[in-house]
């Protein structure tokens, strides 16, 4: 499925990013099939601060590579860091990949450190000789399965959510993404939507979370935001 995320930039610092087209050659006949790994090397620019700018599309992997099946090559570090985004990390990822099986890719991370699973992969952006941006963005549906499940388990354990509801008291709360936060008293976005919850009395009630479809990783506002309870709570899930 193909998503029309508008606008959407890479960040400068990883558009200063460069790769090797001859050694990623090199790795990938010398691998062949063999599932990839994170490592950035030296070589050719990237992409330019225009080329980055292009609409945004998200579509679901209906063939991806589960980047942690058994005898995988191991991912190496480090990985560079989004100053644009609180929580946002690059990872270079080697063909084959969920995004390419013949270009290179970024994984993009909640952590600078390796997940211990591949639900912790938000989605990658395959990256073009001279050309990479969000408009490329393939999307992780086990990213997303985790994180509703993430949700269910730690809303009570996050205090603007708490708040929330005691303002509400009674109803369905919406739970939504930190990208773009609507105006006091307005809906968000059907994309910005991550699910609905019940609250009575002013008390949250997980166990009727419900997800919304229509929730996109990534946007016209950009890449999923959470608020510092549910990040914390995913973090915990993705390096246990």
């Amino acid at each position: 499925m193909t998503t029309n995320c508008g606008r959407t930039r890479l960040h400068s610092l990883v558009r200063q990013w460069t790769l090797s087209g001859r050694c990623l050659s090199r790795h990938a006949s010398s691998e062949g099939r063999r599932l990839a790994f994170f490592s950035p090397v030296r070589g050719k620019t990237l992409a330019s601060p225009t080329s980055a700018s292009r609409l945004c599309h998200s579509r679901h992997i209906t063939q991806a590579h589960n980047l942690h099946e058994k005898n995988h090559t191991p991912f190496t570090q480090p990985a560079q860091k989004d100053p644009s985004h609180p929580s946002l990390f690059y990872h270079l990822v080697h063909p084959p990949n969920p995004a390419s099986r013949t270009t290179p890719a970024f994984a993009l991370n909640f952590s600078e450190k390796v997940p211990t699973s591949d639900a912790g992969i938000l989605g990658w952006v395959r990256v073009e000789d001279g050309d990479s941006g969000l408009n490329d963005f393939v999307d992780n549906p086990k990213f997303v399965k985790m994180l509703h499940e993430v949700i269910r388990e730690s809303v009570l354990d996050d205090e603007v959510w708490v708040n929330g509801g005691i303002q509400i008291q009674n109803g369905w709360m919406h739970i939504f993404d930190q990208r773009n936060p609507p105006p006091l008293g307005r809906i968000p976005d059907a994309d910005d939507i991550l699910g609905t919850v019940l609250v009575d009395s002013g008390r949250i009630h997980p166990e009727t979370y419900s997800p919304m479809p229509s929730y996109r990783v990534c946007t016209r506002d950009g890449v999923c935001m959470l608020t510092d309870g549910l990040l914390s709570a995913v973090l915990r899930r993705i390096l246990r």
